[in-house]
């Protein structure tokens, strides 16, 4: 069985790409600390596809404490320097808040809106409905919108 669950704090701020299909795919850090000393801390690479990018992307930010559920996958491409590089992260299947929503966005000041989406619709999504294995991650074209 391959299960992730993470409690930890969103470490680095959610970035949005499409892909050049145009699927929603964003990554962020996860800060986790360890239950017995907040002195160890592990940060784990995230990625979520299509609805939960969006969400995450929409209403979530440095900081956030959330949960996630999901499972580990391993992938590797070349780097622009020659070198192979692998990477372990979480995709993730269901996230969600454990903090508050701060009231207003930084930038505006204005109120945030009410989340559209509701946890349940973005967590309803089956899991194989997001076909990972079609394409090669070396080989998808990430576009930034």
């Amino acid at each position: 069985m391959n299960k992730a669950i993470l409690i930890g704090r969103i470490a680095s701020d959610p970035i949005l790409k499409h892909t050049a299909s145009d699927r929603s795919v964003v990554n962020f850090n996860l800060a986790v600390t360890d239950s017995f000393s907040a002195k160890n801390s592990y940060f784990f690479p995230c990625i979520a596809w299509e609805k939960r990018a969006d969400y995450i992307q929409n209403y979530l930010k440095k900081g956030d404490l959330v949960s996630v559920d999901g499972r580990l996958t391993r992938r590797s491409y070349t780097a622009k320097d020659g070198q192979l590089v692998y990477v372990t992260e979480v995709v993730i299947d269901q996230i969600a808040r454990l903090s508050r929503p701060s009231k207003t966005n930084e930038e505006t000041n204005e109120a945030l809106p009410t989340p559209a989406i509701h946890e349940e619709s973005i967590t309803s999504l089956p899991a194989d409905s997001i076909d990972d294995d079609a394409a090669s991650f070396a080989d998808l074209e990430i576009k930034n919108k």
